[in-house]
């Protein structure tokens, strides 16, 4: 009787101790795969709030060219006009002198803002480029992540059938060694009564 309750305790300390083991593998295949996921995440923040500084940054440089154009035709007009209403000569003079000194600077500021336009076309150029690599880099990301889904579903079924397959073994090891203890109770019976003969 102390025997067989001793052999009782051993069996269900060994299944308790592969249950919390089992539980345990489990766990940790549930973090990693919530770790890939979470890495995911944020590679795509990351390339969302590039890609928002490039449209950003390319709105102001186009509006403030256009309010740069629109200044220099308002001060040329100004001067045309101050021309055309006076009367006096010398008056006249100073202003054609002004005109003229005002169309060149005009045209020195024109040929800067055409260099200066050049090199933002330039830099543009290449944030376009890296726009492309981004929305690349996106699209790598999207194909990575299903191909990880689908590795992490694999792994998960793996991981599945692997449990199982230890739960089966382990219900035939108690029943074996059930029947062992059943076989050696009978030996035992066997014996005493033999004895007893």
């Amino acid at each position: 009787g102390a025997r067989q309750k001793k052999l009782d305790e051993r069996a269900k300390r060994l299944a308790n101790e592969e249950a919390t083991k089992v539980a345990i593998d489990m766990e940790e295949a549930k973090f990693q795969a919530e770790q890939r996921k979470t890495a995911i995440e944020e590679a795509k923040l990351k390339l969302y709030y590039q890609t928002d500084r490039v449209k950003t940054f390319h709105s102001a440089l186009t509006l403030t060219e256009v309010l740069k154009e629109r200044d220099a035709q308002l001060e040329l007009k100004e001067l045309c006009k101050k021309l055309g209403e006076s009367k006096d000569k010398a008056y006249v003079e100073h202003w054609k002198k002004e005109l003229e000194e005002a169309t060149l600077k005009e045209q020195e500021k024109l040929k800067k803002q055409r260099e200066k336009n050049l090199e933002m076309a330039e830099h543009l150029k290449e944030q376009m480029k890296l726009r492309q690599e981004a929305q690349k880099l996106e699209e790598n990301l999207r194909i990575a992540e299903g191909q990880l889904l689908r590795q992490t579903a694999t792994e998960d079924q793996l991981e599945l059938e692997r449990l199982s397959q230890i739960d089966r073994e382990h219900a035939s090891r108690l029943m074996k060694d059930y029947m062992s203890q059943m076989e050696g109770n009978k030996q035992i019976k066997k014996i005493e009564r033999l004895k007893e003969e």
